[in-house]
């Protein structure tokens, strides 16, 4: 469906900019306001990422007229996926203070590298915008 075409083109665009705010605070000081009033507490972090999540089941299951089933938004859907999974581990760890469980591990993995996750999420977005219909975007 188209709206989960637009959901998902802005979901990955302003996850994106939340997650690589320490990389654009520069040019954009917005998002460091952005990101505490989206994610700072957490039933705004809990509602951004059953948003995230929903909409990127519901991206792999939807289908336009002319496009494949399950791989014709593939990418968009798993960057969906991977921005509500980066914010679940940063909540997690967080909140955890017992070194060497699989959270502590995500996060070397996740958090750590968040601003790259964030600017491929803007990508992603803006080539799913730009190029609607092409395979596995």
């Amino acid at each position: 469906m188209v709206q989960f075409y637009f959901l998902a083109v802005c979901l990955n665009i302003i996850g994106g900019l939340i997650l690589a705010a320490p990389y654009f605070q520069e040019k954009m000081p917005f998002l460091g306001s952005m990101k505490k009033a989206l994610v700072g507490k957490q039933s705004g972090r809990v509602i951004f990422v059953l948003l995230l999540l929903f909409t990127g089941l519901f991206k792999i299951l939807s289908v336009t007229k002319g496009d494949v089933p399950i791989v014709g938004d593939l990418i968009p859907a798993l960057s969906l996926f991977l921005l509500a999974l980066t914010l679940i581990v940063d909540f997690f760890a967080e909140k955890s203070s017992v070194e060497g469980t699989m959270v502590h591990k995500l996060e070397g993995v996740l958090v750590k590298n968040s601003q790259v996750i964030g600017v491929t999420a803007v990508v992603v977005g803006v080539l799913h915008f730009i190029f609607p219909g092409v395979l596995f975007l």
